[in-house]
Protein backbone atom coordinates (compact mmCIF):
# COMPACT_ATOMS: atom_id res chain seq x y z
CA UNK A 1 0.00 0.00 0.00
CA UNK A 2 2.83 2.39 0.82
CA UNK A 3 4.46 1.76 -2.57
CA UNK A 4 1.18 2.39 -4.45
CA UNK A 5 0.51 5.52 -2.41
CA UNK A 6 3.98 6.80 -3.21
CA UNK A 7 3.43 6.27 -6.93
CA UNK A 8 0.12 8.11 -6.75
CA UNK A 9 1.68 11.00 -4.89
CA UNK A 10 4.50 11.29 -7.43
CA UNK A 11 2.05 11.11 -10.35
CA UNK A 12 -0.14 13.74 -8.76
CA UNK A 13 2.83 16.00 -8.14
CA UNK A 14 3.93 15.70 -11.75
CA UNK A 15 0.45 16.54 -13.00
CA UNK A 16 0.10 19.55 -10.73
CA UNK A 17 3.62 20.67 -11.50
CA UNK A 18 2.69 21.02 -15.16
CA UNK A 19 0.03 23.58 -14.28
CA UNK A 20 0.88 27.24 -13.69
CA UNK A 21 0.81 28.24 -10.03
CA UNK A 22 -1.49 31.14 -10.95
CA UNK A 23 -4.33 28.69 -11.50
CA UNK A 24 -4.48 27.86 -7.79
CA UNK A 25 -6.26 29.80 -5.08
CA UNK A 26 -7.24 29.03 -1.50
CA UNK A 27 -10.86 27.98 -1.27
CA UNK A 28 -13.18 27.51 1.69
CA UNK A 29 -13.96 23.87 2.63
CA UNK A 30 -17.55 24.12 1.39
CA UNK A 31 -16.64 25.43 -2.07
CA UNK A 32 -17.10 22.99 -4.94
CA UNK A 33 -14.18 23.00 -7.37
CA UNK A 34 -14.47 21.82 -10.94
CA UNK A 35 -11.46 21.14 -13.17
CA UNK A 36 -11.95 22.79 -16.55
CA UNK A 37 -9.27 22.52 -19.23
CA UNK A 38 -6.41 22.28 -16.75
CA UNK A 39 -7.55 25.08 -14.42
CA UNK A 40 -9.88 25.39 -11.46
CA UNK A 41 -13.26 27.01 -12.10
CA UNK A 42 -15.84 27.68 -9.40
CA UNK A 43 -19.43 27.70 -10.57
CA UNK A 44 -22.90 27.08 -9.27
CA UNK A 45 -24.91 24.81 -11.54
CA UNK A 46 -28.21 26.51 -10.90
CA UNK A 47 -30.17 25.76 -14.05
CA UNK A 48 -31.94 22.48 -14.80
CA UNK A 49 -32.50 21.12 -18.29
CA UNK A 50 -36.26 20.55 -18.50
CA UNK A 51 -36.34 19.12 -22.03
CA UNK A 52 -33.48 17.62 -24.03
CA UNK A 53 -31.56 20.32 -25.88
CA UNK A 54 -28.51 20.53 -28.16
CA UNK A 55 -25.33 22.21 -26.92
CA UNK A 56 -23.71 24.13 -29.76
CA UNK A 57 -20.30 25.76 -30.31
CA UNK A 58 -21.87 29.03 -31.49
CA UNK A 59 -25.21 30.76 -30.86
CA UNK A 60 -26.53 29.42 -34.15
CA UNK A 61 -27.94 26.24 -35.70
CA UNK A 62 -25.54 26.49 -38.66
CA UNK A 63 -23.07 23.96 -37.22
CA UNK A 64 -23.63 20.46 -35.85
CA UNK A 65 -24.27 20.20 -32.09
CA UNK A 66 -21.38 19.44 -29.76
CA UNK A 67 -23.51 17.14 -27.63
CA UNK A 68 -27.01 16.57 -26.35
CA UNK A 69 -28.00 17.69 -22.84
CA UNK A 70 -30.55 15.38 -21.27
CA UNK A 71 -33.52 16.28 -19.11
CA UNK A 72 -32.48 16.69 -15.47
CA UNK A 73 -28.88 17.73 -16.16
CA UNK A 74 -27.59 20.84 -14.38
CA UNK A 75 -25.73 23.67 -16.12
CA UNK A 76 -24.34 27.05 -15.21
CA UNK A 77 -25.69 29.98 -17.26
CA UNK A 78 -22.77 32.26 -18.05
CA UNK A 79 -24.99 34.86 -19.70
CA UNK A 80 -27.99 35.38 -21.93
CA UNK A 81 -26.48 36.21 -25.32
CA UNK A 82 -29.74 37.45 -26.84
CA UNK A 83 -33.43 36.59 -26.93
CA UNK A 84 -32.70 33.19 -28.49
CA UNK A 85 -29.50 31.86 -26.89
CA UNK A 86 -27.92 31.16 -23.52
CA UNK A 87 -24.19 30.64 -23.02
CA UNK A 88 -23.76 27.77 -20.56
CA UNK A 89 -21.19 25.50 -18.95
CA UNK A 90 -21.77 21.87 -18.00
CA UNK A 91 -20.49 20.17 -14.85
CA UNK A 92 -17.96 18.39 -17.05
CA UNK A 93 -16.48 21.77 -18.03
CA UNK A 94 -17.89 21.91 -21.56
CA UNK A 95 -18.92 25.39 -22.66
CA UNK A 96 -21.40 26.19 -25.43
CA UNK A 97 -24.77 27.62 -26.33
CA UNK A 98 -28.32 26.35 -25.95
CA UNK A 99 -31.72 27.69 -26.92
CA UNK A 100 -33.19 30.15 -24.40
CA UNK A 101 -36.72 28.90 -25.14
CA UNK A 102 -38.47 28.42 -21.78
CA UNK A 103 -39.42 24.82 -22.59
CA UNK A 104 -35.76 23.69 -22.43
CA UNK A 105 -34.68 24.99 -19.01
CA UNK A 106 -35.99 26.53 -15.80
CA UNK A 107 -33.71 29.55 -16.25
CA UNK A 108 -35.30 32.90 -15.38
CA UNK A 109 -33.41 35.97 -16.54
CA UNK A 110 -32.94 38.65 -13.87
CA UNK A 111 -35.11 41.63 -14.70
CA UNK A 112 -33.65 45.06 -15.43
CA UNK A 113 -35.59 46.41 -12.46
CA UNK A 114 -34.04 43.85 -10.13
CA UNK A 115 -30.59 44.80 -11.35
CA UNK A 116 -31.31 48.47 -10.76
CA UNK A 117 -32.56 47.82 -7.25
CA UNK A 118 -29.47 45.80 -6.41
CA UNK A 119 -27.22 48.53 -7.81
CA UNK A 120 -29.02 51.17 -5.76
CA UNK A 121 -28.53 49.25 -2.51
CA UNK A 122 -24.93 48.31 -3.28
CA UNK A 123 -23.99 51.88 -4.16
CA UNK A 124 -25.72 53.32 -1.08
CA UNK A 125 -23.83 50.90 1.16
CA UNK A 126 -20.55 51.84 -0.51
CA UNK A 127 -21.02 55.42 0.75
CA UNK A 128 -21.06 54.41 4.41
CA UNK A 129 -18.19 56.17 6.15
CA UNK A 130 -17.68 58.59 3.26
CA UNK A 131 -20.69 60.89 3.76
CA UNK A 132 -21.10 63.86 6.06
CA UNK A 133 -24.71 64.55 6.99
CA UNK A 134 -25.82 68.19 6.99
CA UNK A 135 -29.42 69.34 7.06
CA UNK A 136 -30.40 71.23 3.90
CA UNK A 137 -27.13 70.36 2.13
CA UNK A 138 -26.49 68.96 -1.31
CA UNK A 139 -22.77 68.84 -2.11
CA UNK A 140 -21.98 65.64 -4.06
CA UNK A 141 -18.39 66.74 -4.76
CA UNK A 142 -17.59 66.62 -1.04
CA UNK A 143 -20.15 63.92 -0.14
CA UNK A 144 -22.18 66.26 2.07
CA UNK A 145 -25.87 65.41 1.99
CA UNK A 146 -29.13 65.61 3.84
CA UNK A 147 -31.54 62.66 3.67
CA UNK A 148 -33.21 63.56 0.36
CA UNK A 149 -30.13 64.80 -1.47
CA UNK A 150 -28.56 61.47 -0.54
CA UNK A 151 -31.43 59.47 -2.06
CA UNK A 152 -31.39 61.75 -5.09
CA UNK A 153 -27.64 61.19 -5.57
CA UNK A 154 -27.83 57.40 -5.10
CA UNK A 155 -30.73 56.98 -7.53
CA UNK A 156 -28.95 59.02 -10.21
CA UNK A 157 -25.47 57.55 -9.84
CA UNK A 158 -26.48 53.93 -9.32
CA UNK A 159 -29.46 53.59 -11.66
CA UNK A 160 -29.67 56.79 -13.73
CA UNK A 161 -33.04 57.63 -12.16
CA UNK A 162 -33.79 61.32 -11.74
CA UNK A 163 -35.74 62.43 -8.68
CA UNK A 164 -36.20 65.84 -7.09
CA UNK A 165 -34.50 67.17 -3.98
CA UNK A 166 -36.67 67.28 -0.87
CA UNK A 167 -38.50 64.45 0.86
CA UNK A 168 -41.95 65.92 0.16
CA UNK A 169 -41.06 66.59 -3.47
CA UNK A 170 -39.85 63.02 -3.88
CA UNK A 171 -42.99 61.70 -2.24
CA UNK A 172 -45.16 63.70 -4.64
CA UNK A 173 -43.12 62.53 -7.61
CA UNK A 174 -43.13 58.79 -6.96
CA UNK A 175 -45.89 56.21 -7.02
CA UNK A 176 -47.21 55.56 -3.51
CA UNK A 177 -46.64 52.30 -1.66
CA UNK A 178 -49.23 52.34 1.12
CA UNK A 179 -48.11 49.39 3.24
CA UNK A 180 -44.72 48.72 4.75
CA UNK A 181 -45.19 45.05 3.87
CA UNK A 182 -45.46 45.95 0.16
CA UNK A 183 -42.08 47.67 -0.06
CA UNK A 184 -39.60 46.40 -2.62
CA UNK A 185 -35.83 46.66 -2.45
CA UNK A 186 -34.83 50.06 -3.87
CA UNK A 187 -38.09 51.82 -2.95
CA UNK A 188 -37.90 55.06 -1.00
CA UNK A 189 -39.27 55.06 2.54
CA UNK A 190 -40.93 58.24 3.81
CA UNK A 191 -41.15 58.73 7.56
CA UNK A 192 -42.41 61.22 10.09
CA UNK A 193 -40.08 62.81 12.60
CA UNK A 194 -42.31 65.36 14.32
CA UNK A 195 -46.08 65.50 13.94
CA UNK A 196 -47.78 63.70 11.07
CA UNK A 197 -45.92 65.12 8.08
CA UNK A 198 -43.00 63.61 6.18
CA UNK A 199 -39.70 64.58 7.73
CA UNK A 200 -37.25 61.94 6.56
CA UNK A 201 -36.53 59.59 3.65
CA UNK A 202 -34.42 56.47 3.23
CA UNK A 203 -33.98 53.59 0.79
CA UNK A 204 -35.51 50.20 1.51
CA UNK A 205 -32.92 47.39 1.40
CA UNK A 206 -35.11 44.44 2.38
CA UNK A 207 -35.65 42.48 5.60
CA UNK A 208 -37.45 45.41 7.21
CA UNK A 209 -34.44 47.72 6.95
CA UNK A 210 -33.55 50.98 5.24
CA UNK A 211 -30.30 52.77 4.49
CA UNK A 212 -30.33 56.54 4.94
CA UNK A 213 -28.24 59.65 5.45
CA UNK A 214 -28.47 60.62 9.09
CA UNK A 215 -26.37 62.34 11.78
CA UNK A 216 -24.08 59.44 12.70
CA UNK A 217 -20.42 58.50 12.74
CA UNK A 218 -20.65 57.09 9.21
CA UNK A 219 -23.04 59.73 7.82
CA UNK A 220 -25.03 56.84 6.39
CA UNK A 221 -26.71 54.21 8.55
CA UNK A 222 -28.79 51.07 8.21
CA UNK A 223 -31.82 51.13 10.49
CA UNK A 224 -34.72 48.83 11.25
CA UNK A 225 -38.26 49.82 10.32
CA UNK A 226 -39.63 47.12 12.60
CA UNK A 227 -37.97 48.02 15.91
CA UNK A 228 -36.52 51.07 17.61
CA UNK A 229 -37.04 54.73 16.71
CA UNK A 230 -38.46 54.23 13.21
CA UNK A 231 -40.90 51.42 14.04
CA UNK A 232 -44.08 53.53 14.12
CA UNK A 233 -42.98 56.41 11.87
CA UNK A 234 -43.71 54.94 8.42
CA UNK A 235 -45.89 57.21 6.27
CA UNK A 236 -45.64 55.46 2.91
CA UNK A 237 -43.16 54.21 0.36
CA UNK A 238 -42.29 55.65 -3.04
CA UNK A 239 -41.58 53.72 -6.22
CA UNK A 240 -40.20 54.81 -9.57
CA UNK A 241 -42.29 53.57 -12.55
CA UNK A 242 -39.32 51.42 -13.62
CA UNK A 243 -38.90 49.83 -10.19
Amino acid sequence: MKKKLGVLMIASSLMLGAMPMSTFAAESPDTELEITFGAYAKNTYETTIEYGVNLRSTPSTAKKPILFLKKGEKVHVVKQVNANWLQVQTKQGQSGYISSNAKYTDYVAPSANTNKSEKIVKFAKSLMGKVTYKYGARDPKNFIFDCSSFTQYVYKEAADLSIKWGSNSQNNQLAKVAKKSDLRVGDLVFLRVNGTGIGHVGIYIGDGQMIHATPSANGVAISSLETGYWKDRFVNGGRMPSN
